[in-house]
């Protein structure tokens, strides 16, 4: 979805928000006619906006997340029986289709030589 980009967006829009507010104070020129007290209030307007937008995608990231794994459990749920339990193996091979398009599958693999007993999916 769009999240991600509005997310990015919106933290970028608040740090030049409040950027451009000390900007302007720091770099003031007493000669000139800008008062950068008088701006201040713009800055912040247009830095809580941009925050707004930013925790709107958090929100809708969230929404999305746990609709995607909830659809994952289900699917599990489904294919071992109402009353077994769901394990992380279960949602990985429910949600191997969408991550992985092309065909080839996720396999779970142990690399504890590698680190101390490390679990991780990998393209097969």
């Amino acid at each position: 979805g769009g999240s991600w980009p509005l997310l990015t967006g919106g933290t970028f829009g608040v740090g030049l928000g409040l950027g451009l507010c000390s900007a302007l104070i720091v770099f003031d020129d007493p000669g000139d006619a800008l008062e950068p007290v008088e701006a201040i209030g713009l800055c912040y307007l247009a830095a809580a906006c941009c925050q707004f937008l930013a925790g709107a995608a958090m929100l809708r990231a969230n929404v999305q997340i746990r609709a995607h794994f909830a659809a994952a459990a289900r699917a599990a749920a489904r294919d071992r029986g109402a009353g077994a339990s769901v394990g992380v193996r279960d949602l990985v091979r429910a949600a191997e289709v969408e991550l992985v398009p092309d065909g080839r599958s996720l396999r779970f693999t142990d690399e504890s030589s590698l680190c101390s007993s490390v679990a991780t999916y990998v393209l097969s």
